[in-house]
């Protein structure tokens, strides 16, 4: 069993390199990305989960582009898409994408698909909806011509492509799994000819249960390995699931760090991490996220091209695992103030909240490590949001409201140390 994130990255949320850091320290094995390239203003098809379509489906990042990110920063982490809508994408481009992922990364890419749900999406892409189902088969076929065979070529129904030669090929042999989603009679007859198993949707138990034996009637093995992400939150829904999917399961929900998914591309049953790497006690960390959240004053530390450091309070705000601050307008100063220039060359960050207290086993600090970004554009989304929160925590803002560059550090690790004796009667470290 092998635990991951799918989930939806937006301008909005945690940067990819801080979440991709954050899930490999943490001990987890995979990230998925959903994928939309854009969402048609005349919305004609119902949203799936139902009621209004939510925001994050409009702002999607490009899951290759960000994965390739994740890459560059992690040495364990698989990198999947979940999923990637072929039917509205070209199959050469896509199959280089997929095999550059899967190059850089070192092997490291996994390719999840489906036909999608969004017809006016797909047909501004000029797919048809009715055949959505025959041209994403075909153009899944060509990207295996691609990836396998060094002039490969391709000619179907809808899909044509001349002998032609694409590198890179993907390190991964013969190419990176192919994880199939959907839930139609045609899903299982694709896995038995392309897929690697199935990305199953958040199904009850019992019926992932059912639709299991199937697959492997279907495909004739018992070896298609099935990734169930959106699970059910209730632990004892999630328990029958990982029971009823193995060997091979594996279970994702979307969303992070709320949510614990899960992937598997063995089976295996990974070993318990060593102490030292173990995750915190959930109460531990929340009293010390907590803590930092109420804090009215934060040290923001930061360092220059030359490694010189520079400390100064900033007041805060957090949202998650973001923290916000906002620099006053100053248009003498502001573009030349320390904290931005050394963001700018060097984006890692540092806040520190800390306690003094006469009574030495009240003394505690906290830590948030994390990438920076700079919002000077006042109307910027991410900048109305960070001056909405600070003006709810802080007064003084809501007759003069941050106006300035909003500095938004995306946290990847959080620290602290509290004097209070803990079990053993040490002091408590948390990481």
């Amino acid at each position: 069993m092998q635990f991951g994130v799918s989930t939806f990255l937006t301008d909005e949320g945690i940067a990819p390199v801080a979440l991709g850091r954050a899930l490999e320290e943490r001990g987890l094995d995979a990230l998925f990305l959903a994928e939309h390239t854009h969402i048609p203003a005349g919305r004609e098809t119902p949203y799936v989960g139902g009621g209004d379509l939510p925001r994050v489906y409009y702002r999607t990042l490009d899951p290759f582009l960000t994965l390739a990110s994740v890459a560059a920063v992690t040495g364990r982490l698989r990198l999947g898409t979940g999923i990637s809508l072929v039917v509205q994408r070209d199959p050469i481009i896509t199959a280089k994408e997929v095999a550059t992922l899967d190059l850089i990364s070192g092997g490291r890419a996994d390719f999840g698909i489906d036909a999608g749900w969004n017809l006016e999406e797909m047909r501004n892409h000029g797919a048809d909806p009715h055949t959505r189902g025959r041209l994403m088969d075909e153009r899944v076929r060509t990207m295996r011509e691609l990836w396998t065979k060094e002039v490969a070529s391709f000619d179907g129904e809808l899909v044509h492509i001349d002998p032609s030669y694409c590198w890179p090929k993907p390190v991964q042999k013969p190419h990176p799994p192919i994880w199939v989603g959907g839930n139609s009679p045609c899903t299982f007859r694709r896995i038995a000819e392309y897929g690697a198993g199935w990305l199953a949707v958040g199904l009850p138990p019992e019926q992932l249960a059912q639709r299991i034996e199937e697959l492997r009637k279907v495909t004739g093995t018992a070896d298609k390995q099935v990734l169930v992400y959106m699970a059910p939150h209730d632990p004892k829904k999630s328990r029958s699931i990982c029971n009823s999917t193995s060997p091979g399961c594996c279970s994702h929900s979307r969303g992070y760090p709320r949510n614990r998914p899960c992937h598997s591309s063995t089976g295996s049953q990974r070993s318990p991490p060593r102490t030292a790497d173990r995750p915190v006690p959930d109460l531990v960390m929340a009293e010390a996220r907590q803590r930092f959240t109420a804090a009215r004053v934060a040290v923001l530390a930061t360092v220059d091209r030359g490694g010189r450091p520079h400390l100064v309070p900033v007041t805060f705000a957090v949202s998650g695992d973001l923290v916000v601050t906002a620099v006053d307008r100053k248009p003498k100063r502001t573009p030349h103030m320390k904290r931005l220039t050394n963001i700018a060359a060097n984006p890692s960050v540092c806040l520190l909240v800390e306690h003094w207290d006469e009574d030495w086993q009240l003394l505690w600090w906290v830590r948030a490590d994390g990438e920076a970004r700079l919002l000077p554009d006042p109307a910027a989304a991410g900048h109305c949001a960070a001056a909405g929160l600070l003006t709810a925590k802080y007064a003084q803002y809501a007759d003069l409201p941050p106006d300035g560059t909003v500095i938004q550090v995306a946290v990847r690790r959080w620290l602290g140390w509290s004097a209070r004796p803990g079990p053993g009667g040490r002091p408590q470290r948390f990481r």
